[in-house]
């Protein structure tokens, strides 16, 4: 056999090996997510639209415009060299926090929240790229190797100087410019995952001692900062007010999203009412029944089976990028993975749990089924991410 066809057939064979090594089980998922969430963006926003004067399939056709931009998105995150973004890791951190700090200064006024550049055809939502950004930014700095220090005095100026400080440092610099938007949600989120990848970085007492120090420490800021401003306090009251009495108080005002969340989700039963028969979706719950409040709908639509089935398909994307992280080839590659695949199951959680008036309710969207583009883009650029890193893992 001539030469040339020897190497076009060993090249063959290494595509397709490549090929095979793509993580069909997670990229299977992700796409039942986006369609089902297309779905269901379309039954939960036809009546908003309808009522704004413009087409009921509005909402649904920017949401597949947004699905077209994040997979492009998610494509070349899934083609980029991982090792490009270690380098690439601290330009981009800068050009997060100046985004963030940019914000509060020309960003849009909404409810008294400024969290949304405008650039015309859309809006860009800094905070929703800090996720992504501290958790590239953090994977790279901490997979850095670390000296051996035998001294214990020695060990722990090492630490509390390279390692605790400066994270503490930049963890409260990019919370804080996110909680004067204000966002705590985003905050809390952002300040858990880079708590997470922190401590699965370290291999001694000591690093576990200082993330446990700063698990306390940030407890106590959180919730100091949930306090200060009244809406947030309105919001705790009222959910202490459903654990002691389990009933809502306020339904009128400040507990009128978790009322009408509720109602939806018990109206569902087991089965559901049926697709696009939600009731709640009729001006109860305005905007957020295609954003924030998307899970009741579903639960009403889809019943406890649908629900299960929602929280189950996330329980599968954490089993997953736990497995992707753990199969790694480096170090950085594992955090990486850890990061992506606590941020977005984290913030699907909180929003379950928001929904089921398990935790005070907030104002972050679902991932994948939520609409939105800036949180939209950014998830599919971290899935694609985790299939990156999956398809140079040591064994599939």
């Amino acid at each position: 056999m001539p030469e040339w066809k020897k190497r076009r057939n060993i090249a063959r064979t290494s595509d397709s090996r490549a090929k095979s090594k793509l993580n069909y089980p997670l990229l299977y998922l992700t796409i039942a997510f986006c369609v089902f969430g297309s779905m269901m963006v379309y039954s939960a926003s036809a009546v908003r639209a309808y009522e704004k004067g413009v087409s009921p399939f509005h909402y649904f056709g920017l949401q597949l415009l947004w699905f077209l931009l994040a997979a492009i998105a998610g494509y070349a995150a899934y083609k980029i060299p991982l090792k490009l973004l270690p380098k690439a890791s601290i330009a981009v951190m800068v050009v997060t926090i100046a985004l963030l700090a940019l914000v509060l200064v020309i960003g849009k006024d909404l409810n008294g929240a400024r969290r949304w550049i405008d650039l015309g055809p859309f809006d860009l939502q800094p905070s929703e790229i800090a996720k992504l950004a501290f958790v590239i930014y953090l994977s790279a700095w901490l997979a850095k190797a670390r000296p051996h220090i035998k001294d214990f005095q020695e060990m722990v100026k090492h630490h509390l100087q390279y390692d605790l400080l400066p994270f503490v440092m930049l963890m409260v610099i990019v919370c804080s410019l996110i909680i004067l938007q204000p966002d705590l949600d985003t905050a809390v989120i952002i300040a858990i995952t880079s708590l997470t990848v922190y401590f699965v970085s370290g291999k001694d007492n000591l690093h576990t001692i200082g993330s446990l120090f700063i698990v306390l420490a940030s407890g106590v800021v959180g919730i100091f900062a949930a306090l200060r401003a009244q809406y947030r306090l309105d919001r705790v009251n009222t959910y202490l007010e459903f654990l002691r009495t389990g009933k809502v108080q306020d339904i009128w005002d400040t507990g009128s999203q978790v009322w009408n969340t509720l109602i939806a989700i018990g109206s569902g039963g087991l089965w559901g009412l049926g697709f696009t028969n939600s009731r709640q979706k009729f001006s109860y719950l305005q905007d957020a029944a295609f954003t924030d409040s998307i899970f009741s709908i579903i639960g009403e639509e889809f019943g406890l089976v649908g629900s299960v089935l929602v929280i189950l398909g996330f329980l599968f994307f954490m089993s997953f990028g736990i497995d992707i992280a753990r199969k790694a080839t480096d170090k950085f590659q594992a955090l990486l993975a850890v990061g992506v695949t606590t941020w977005i199951t984290l913030q699907a959680f909180l929003n379950i749990g928001a929904n089921l008036a398990i935790i005070p309710f907030g104002g972050i969207p679902l991932p994948f089924l939520s609409y939105g583009g800036s949180n939209t883009i950014m998830i599919m650029i971290g899935v694609g991410l985790l299939l990156n890193i999956s398809r140079q893992s040591k064994t599939n």
